[in-house]
């Protein structure tokens, strides 16, 4: 049987189909179609100053281990 599930953005409600999957031993795919939504955000924040500039990669790494 194949059920799908869409639009659901919520990561309580996934965690509870994936919780219900493992409870009868069934396969679960999770797809994320969010894509064009992320990445519209991001231009956003981009164009509101929402962001950072780095000298280097290893000043972006340090920075990515603290968020």
């Amino acid at each position: 049987m194949i059920l799908t599930i869409k639009n659901v953005y919520d990561d309580n409600f996934i965690k509870a189909i994936k919780s219900l999957a493992k409870a009868f031993n069934a396969q679960i795919k999770i797809q994320d179609d969010n894509k064009d939504t992320s990445l519209k955000r991001a231009m956003k924040d981009m164009k509101e100053g929402e962001f950072e500039v780095f000298d280097d990669f290893k000043s972006y790494k340090q920075a990515m281990k603290n968020v």
